[in-house]
């Protein structure tokens, strides 16, 4: 009996803690065009006090963020006309914590959205 309460309070926090940090999920679209400023939906968990992207690289800045929900949240970014083209490694900031790492890509292509 002691084993198993002293297993589940060790256990327990272990939730708690994860359970308030914000994740990423998904980033859409996933790739931006050098030399332009666009708009992604950023999805995931615990992101109702999201207030930026934050990237490792240089060459992409976040200009913003709007219509926050819990769930998800647009972001405008700004990619300079000479960053290097590939992957930006990026994390969502929130006031509750960093998200873990995600990928956005630039591109010299221009980004549609895809016809129906």
């Amino acid at each position: 009996m002691k084993r198993a309460i002293l297993l589940a309070s060790s256990i327990v926090p272990t939730f708690a803690a994860w359970a308030g940090s914000p994740s990423v999920s998904q980033v859409l679209p996933a790739a931006a065009q050098r030399g332009t400023e666009s708009e992604v939906i950023v999805s995931g968990g615990n992101l109702t006090d999201a207030r930026t992207l934050l990237f490792d690289q240089p060459g992409i800045e976040c200009l913003g963020v709007s219509e926050v929900t819990g769930e998800k949240f647009k972001a405008k970014i700004k990619v300079a006309a000479n960053a290097p083209l590939g992957e930006y490694f990026f994390r969502a900031v929130t006031d509750s914590g960093i998200a873990d790492v995600r990928l956005l890509y630039v591109t010299p292509y221009p980004v549609v959205k895809e016809a129906e």
